[in-house]
């Protein structure tokens, strides 16, 4: 601190200036604080800062500015107040510079909470000024909940194949028709009967312009690949057709087809897989050679069969044929004998089919579900060719016994089967 004395009292001229304004201290100042500690209060405040403003203090000798009033110049009066205690005025300068060194940043929450909403109604006005046209299309379609069926099959017209289904049948009973029937029990009815003895018979003299005619009854109508005609009196001149149409009066042809006639069965193998399938099937026959001067019938069946694909039976087959007749024993040791019917039996040997493929899945539902009580029909070696070969070991039979199967397994996906079946026309 620098301090520089001024005249004193009674050094300089008397009362020749102001009254004891003379002797003073004039210094400069610097002040140096210090915070020993702080105490820490809890605040929370979210603080930005916009700009640093600088402040600038200068500390110098003290200005003097002149003292209104003077000494004994104003009140209350000589020695009413303080002495000397407007003497002399200072107007001290200052200046000073903050830094800030560092931030400290506190956390701030605050919760807002709507008391009320106040719902503002809202109004437009919309004006179309022109307007342009668009073309358009509609396409009306009316659906309708229609029956489906499907086969899904590998066709071929060679291997093993077996009927059990007979949609000839119909799904309502009295699905035959006959252009004309015979008196007696001879009902047109007696095509859909296992036996074949029980023939439907035509009016003597119709040999020709016969027509047998069935109505499946099914809308999505019969694929047929696979027909029996059973137990017949056809002679080797005699013509058959078999017809399909979705007509019930034939009116429309869709499907003709002129068939190989056999001694006694018929058979027709489809040489491809049908693709249309027909509701109304017929039979019509023209034999006007016939000797017994009239047509019979025994039993027919037609549908799709489940064929065998790749694997087959052994090529050793067991035939035989049982004459079944009746007979009275005379008294000459000896019988007479009347034959009455000749029926097949056949035994077919299947070696090593695969568990996993096909043709033993056949097999085996034919075991579950048909058992030994209903006839199939059985045409193992079908020709579309030659009428003799398919109908040699042919057959509408029934199962004698159902097989004893003996398993190759060597593992979950290497089993393989053999077994023997024997399907027999008398049972």
């Amino acid at each position: 601190m620098n301090i520089n004395l001024v005249d004193g009292y009674l050094e300089g001229d008397y009362l020749a200036g102001s009254y004891l304004i003379g002797p003073h201290l004039v210094g400069g100042m610097q002040v140096v604080f210090t915070i020993e500690s702080e105490l820490s209060l809890g605040n929370q405040a979210r603080a930005q800062v916009l700009t640093q403003v600088a402040q600038e203090v200068r500390i110098d000798d003290y200005p003097t500015l002149e003292c209104v009033p003077g000494y004994l110049e104003g009140a209350p009066g000589y020695l009413a107040g303080p002495y000397l205690k407007d003497v002399f005025c200072l107007s001290p300068g200052s200046q000073a510079r903050f830094i800030i060194k560092q931030f400290d940043f506190s956390g701030h929450q605050t919760t807002f909470t709507i008391d009320s909403t106040s719902p503002v109604g809202q109004q437009a006005t919309g004006i179309i000024e022109r307007s342009q046209g668009q073309g358009q299309q509609v396409r009306v379609l009316l659906l309708e909940a229609m029956g489906q069926q499907v086969l899904a099959t590998y066709y071929n017209s060679v291997n093993l194949r077996v009927l059990c289904e007979y949609p000839s049948r119909g799904v309502a009973p009295n699905n035959w028709t006959a252009t004309n029937t015979a008196p007696g029990d001879f009902s047109v009815q007696n095509l859909n009967t296992d036996i074949v003895e029980q023939v439907y018979r035509s009016e003597t003299g119709t040999t020709f312009g016969l027509r047998l005619a069935c109505d499946t009854g099914l809308p999505q109508g019969v694929f047929l690949d696979t027909l029996g005609i059973l137990n017949t009196n056809f002679s080797q001149s005699a013509s058959v057709a078999l017809i399909g149409s979705n007509d019930p009066g034939f009116a429309v042809t869709e499907f003709f087809q002129l068939l190989d006639v056999g001694v006694d069965n018929t058979f027709y193998i489809s040489e491809e897989l049908p693709k249309e399938g027909f509701r109304y099937w017929a039979i019509d026959i023209e034999d006007p050679t016939n000797s017994d001067n009239f047509i019979e019938v025994g039993t027919i069946v037609f549908g799709a069969s489940a064929i065998f694909q790749g694997e087959c039976f052994v090529d050793e087959v067991e035939f035989k044929l049982q004459d079944f007749t009746d007979s009275v024993v005379t008294e000459g040791f000896t019988s007479v004998a009347n034959s009455r019917a000749l029926k097949r039996s056949v035994r077919l040997d299947f070696r090593f089919l695969d568990f996993q493929k096909n043709n033993f899945k056949i097999m085996r539902n034919l075991f579950e579900k048909y058992r030994t009580t209903h006839k199939c029909l059985w045409i193992p070696t079908p020709d579309i060719d030659d009428r003799e070969v398919t109908s040699r070991f042919a057959a509408y039979a029934k199962l004698t016994a159902l097989p004893s199967e003996r398993h190759k397994y060597l593992g979950g996906d290497a089993d393989y089967v053999s077994f023997t079946i024997e399907y027999d026309e008398s049972k």
